[in-house]
Formats: structure tokens, C-alpha cells, sequence
């Protein structure tokens, strides 16, 4: 039987089990925000994580998958939205202020990772989908990377990648779309180890 890691910290922090209370708001910010990219969005969690080196949370982690295909314009545009809802979800929450080491909190004290797969074998997530559509998407502090699955080894092709600012520009109209025409092409490797 599998159980969701968003179930799982739900339970959790519901239950309040050997967590803090900091603990506790950061996993009910997440369960709340999971649920809404799930409704809104059609992503599922796939793991969740947070950095408190000083004991404040620096940076909280949401990696997602969803059964998508998605060229990097709209791959765009589903960060651009679900990123600016964990922000403002983060900053308005009160209770949760006293646990972030920066508020309010930006782009950098985020990280959201989202994996897209194809519908076929949705039993075991599937195969990541093929190029042309974007196959994983992350972000290096502000820096978003958009990835293709080059099919011929456990690696992706890193053919893409902007500031948050730029893309939050362009999804606003404020800037030309530079990849409108875009063919993956790899540039750069990343690796994924098995």
C-alpha cells in the first residue's frame, strides 16, 4: 500500500508526534499548498524537505510530478504560478513567520522540483516524457532550469534555463518569450544517478 509523502506529514503534524511546532506549521503550509497544485494544477507530491541550519527554516522543499506535456512556455508558466502561490502562502501565513530565518520570503527560499511524466505506465509514475516537451524543471536559487530526457541514458539534457525574474516577466507580456522557438538541443548534461 503506498502512502503519499504530503499523507504521511499530514498525519503527522496532525497528530503532532514528535514534531515542534515549527514543524508543524511548515507541514501544514506544505499539506495546504500540495493540496491546492493538486486541484489547480493536476501536481502530485512526490517528496517534501526543508533547510534549518540555525534552526529557522532557510528554505523550504516541494518536489511534485504530474503527467503533462509541456513545452517550456508552458512549463513556464505552471513554476511561475505554483512558485508565486508558495511565496505568498508562505508570507501571509502569520503563524509560520516566526519559523523562517528571511521573511518576506523570495524565490531563494524555495525550491520546487517538477518531474513530468508520461500517462503510459502510471502504475510506477511512467517514463519521463519525450522532447520536445520538458521532462523536468528546477530552480538554483533564482536561476529556473528545464530539462529534456535524452532517452539514450539516465541523464537529461539541459537545453533551457532563466531567472525567475525573467520568466515572471514574460508570463506577465512585459518580455519577448526568447524560446518560443525553441528545439531541444543539448548544451550541458546533468546527471541523475539511478
Amino acid at each position: 500500500m503506498k502512502i503519499s509523502n504530503s499523507l504521511f506529514f499530514l498525519i503527522l503534524t496532525s497528530c503532532g508526534i514528535g514534531i515542534s511546532k515549527m514543524d508543524h506549521e511548515v507541514g501544514k503550509c506544505i499539506n495546504e499548498y500540495a493540496k491546492s497544485q493538486k486541484t489547480h494544477r493536476g501536481m502530485e507530491v512526490m517528496g517534501t524537505g526543508g533547510s534549518n541550519p540555525n534552526g529557522l527554516y532557510k528554505r523550504i522543499h516541494v518536489h511534485f510530478y504530474c503527467y503533462k506535456h509541456l513545452d517550456v512556455p508552458e512549463a513556464r508558466r505552471l513554476f511561475v504560478a505554483s512558485a508565486l502561490e508558495f511565496i505568498e502562502r508562505m508570507n501571509s501565513n502569520e503563524k509560520l513567520r516566526p519559523f523562517l530565518e528571511e521573511y518576506p520570503a523570495t524565490i531563494e527560499n524555495i525550491k520546487i522540483d517538477i518531474n513530468c511524466f508520461d500517462d503510459a505506465g502510471r502504475g510506477d509514475l511512467g517514463d519521463f516524457v519525450d522532447p520536445p516537451y520538458v521532462a523536468f524543471m528546477f530552480h538554483v536559487g533564482n536561476r529556473l532550469i528545464y530539462c529534456f530526457d535524452d532517452k539514450t541514458e539516465f541523464s537529461f539534457s539541459h537545453d533551457y534555463e532563466e531567472t525567475f525574474e525573467e520568466a515572471l516577466r514574460i508570463v506577465n507580456g512585459e518580455q519577448e518569450d526568447p524560446c518560443r522557438w525553441l528545439e531541444p538541443t543539448p548544451r550541458r548534461r546533468i546527471s541523475s544517478s539511478k
